[in-house]
């Protein structure tokens, strides 16, 4: 799991609306899951706020299947849903980025057989890229009263 913690928040913010993540990755699987999970709370504890998931074999739409080429840094959109939520003071964003979240989403085995019906997985060599050729971002809408 790849993990982004922000500085505390110095005053209330209030996040409400969609949640989104654009995230340039690569795999050395013919296809994996990429999670974005967005978390919250002073202290250290680290409680999930929203979270989203897209399986890469259907990173183009759910029409068809388009295999990865492995290495090959791909662009991925993910769905992390709406929320309404105030941060108090003290209060962190962190964003995990995690190509599992076994068992609230179904196992990936990285194989790209058939889902549901493999037993045998294998093990992913998996890459997230930021910069300025790869701009991975997550876009929060914050209300401002």
């Amino acid at each position: 799991m790849l993990v982004y913690t922000g500085p505390p928040v110095a005053e209330a913010l209030r996040v409400c609306g969609p949640i989104k993540a654009k995230i340039y990755a690569a795999s050395s699987a013919k296809d994996t899951d990429w999670t974005v999970m967005l978390d919250v709370h002073p202290g250290g504890y680290s409680q999930r706020l929203n979270d989203g998931i897209v399986r890469a074999r259907y990173r183009k739409g759910m029409e068809q299947e388009v295999w990865l080429t492995p290495g090959k840094a791909e662009e991925y959109d993910i769905d992390v849903w709406a929320t309404c939520q105030t941060l108090l003071p003290g209060h962190r964003l962190r964003v995990d980025i995690s190509s599992s979240a076994f068992p609230k989403f179904d196992l990936n085995m990285n194989t790209g057989g058939l889902l549901g019906r493999e037993i045998k997985g294998i093990a992913a060599e998996q890459t997230i890229y930021h910069g300025r050729a790869h701009p991975s971002q997550i876009i929060i809408p914050e209300i401002q009263d």
